[in-house]
């Protein structure tokens, strides 16, 4: 039996590539004849095999039709349709995860009439696609709300019926998220979602390292000027209106107002279509380090003492403040969906209202007080952070629960 993955795209590296990723790497280790499909080559996948793209170039006009529901991508959905197609034999098992997955599938089926055996692993729901349901269940930040994405609704009505009819025909859909299992089975309107295992760390990635030497390293490194006493911020995620970044430079703006200047340093980590913007808005700041994608995460995040996100309706996870809150980084979060799945406020970490700018900022001094006049509290919060990731999102109990929920019919 081939265990045949289908991720579309690596071009916009998050958790979910990285779940992909891991869940291709893990199961070839443990004997499984895997396969990976992808539309566009990712250096993200170097050094792996049996990794199989169609094209070594970037999506075209995605600064128009982002990524996913790009109609240019719809002849590297059909080769890459065919490949799958060749490759599957009776008994294989397919796992697709985010559209245009199912596009894969679908073409695949029309040119090999043996696959049946199909699985979902969802992440969301487009966002595209089903923007009426989103909206009609308020699974759709309120910054994304717009007129262009109801249009592009619209316009690809023919791939959300498709999406639509191979999801439904999938013999398993399943997520990582109560959240996500919530919004799946809404938008699709049926009750055949299940949650298979965990958001995990994979503590094997983990590399023991101080504090004072990460800082040491993105000091050499990256140039970012940290000093032991430093109160240092973290925020790591894709550069994307949806993870909170116009909100995140108008709370640092009031902060530097009231204080006449950022009373901690922050570094920013990840790319995506605001890019440009935070780059240019980091230099308004000199405590706000923009330090572009950097693989070397764990080490990014012994840097820090607080870790912020502020991301709406955030499906899952994020997996990146799990990665953090294992490394001790007290954690400011929303209070929105996967967060909710993780955090007790005041116990392991502090929710705000990521759409309420001046109760994010109350949250965030009151979190700099704690660290000022009671680090030992602030130290006990952050340490609750790590034993409650520590004992319950473990990689390894994860990649068991996806082999008995998944992989074993």
């Amino acid at each position: 039996m081939k265990l045949m993955f289908i991720h579309p795209l690596f071009t916009q590296i998050g958790g979910a590539e990285r779940i992909a990723r891991d869940l291709f790497k893990e199961t070839k280790s443990n004997k499984y004849d895997s396969r990976l499909y992808t539309l566009f080559y990712s250096t993200f996948l170097r050094g792996l095999k049996d990794v199989n793209f169609v094209s070594d170039k970037s999506p075209k006009f995605a600064n128009l039709f982002g990524h996913k529901i790009n109609p240019f991508n719809t002849k590297l959905i059909k080769e890459s349709a065919k490949k799958v197609a060749e490759d599957y034999e009776v008994g294989d098992k397919i796992i697709y995860t985010n559209f245009p997955g199912s596009l894969i599938v679908y073409y695949a089926q029309k040119l090999n009439s043996q696959i049946k055996d199909i699985n979902y692993m969802c992440f969301e729901p487009d966002r595209i696609l089903y923007y009426d349901e989103n909206i009609k269940y308020n699974f759709l930040p309120s910054n994304i709300k717009n007129n262009k994405y109801k249009l592009a609704s619209k316009l690809f009505s023919n791939w959300k019926k498709i999406d639509k009819s191979v999801v439904n025909n999938s013999i398993k859909v399943f997520t990582m998220s109560e959240t996500v299992l919530e919004q799946t089975n809404r938008v699709y309107e049926f009750n055949k979602c299940f949650k298979a295992f965990e958001y995990y760390v994979d503590t094997r990635d983990v590399e023991a390292m101080t504090k004072m030497d990460a800082r040491e390293f993105l000091n050499r490194d990256l140039k970012t000027d940290l000093k032991e006493e430093d109160l240092v911020f973290v925020v790591m995620s894709r550069l994307e209106k949806s993870k909170g970044f116009i909100e995140l430079f108008n709370i640092l703006e009031k902060i530097k107002e009231k204080e006449g200047k950022l009373p901690f340093k922050l570094l920013i980590s990840g790319n995506g279509s605001l890019k440009e913007f935070v780059e240019n808005k980091a230099k308004e700041f000199d405590n706000v380090f923009y330090l572009g994608y950097v693989d070397d995460k764990f080490t990014l995040l012994s840097a820090g003492d607080v870790f912020l996100f502020l991301g709406q309706k955030e499906t899952g996870g994020p997996l990146v403040l799990l990665e953090s809150m294992y490394v001790k980084n007290l954690a400011i979060t929303s209070n929105q969906g996967g967060p909710m799945e993780i955090i007790v406020n005041g116990k392991n970490g502090f929710f705000v209202d990521p759409e309420n700018i001046e109760n994010t900022i109350e949250v965030i001094m009151d979190v700099i007080d704690l660290y000022k006049m009671n680090k030992q509290k602030f130290k006990e919060i952050a340490f609750a952070g790590h034993e409650t990731i520590a004992k319950q999102f473990s990689f390894r109990t994860s990649y068991w629960d996806f082999e008995k929920n998944v992989l074993n019919n």
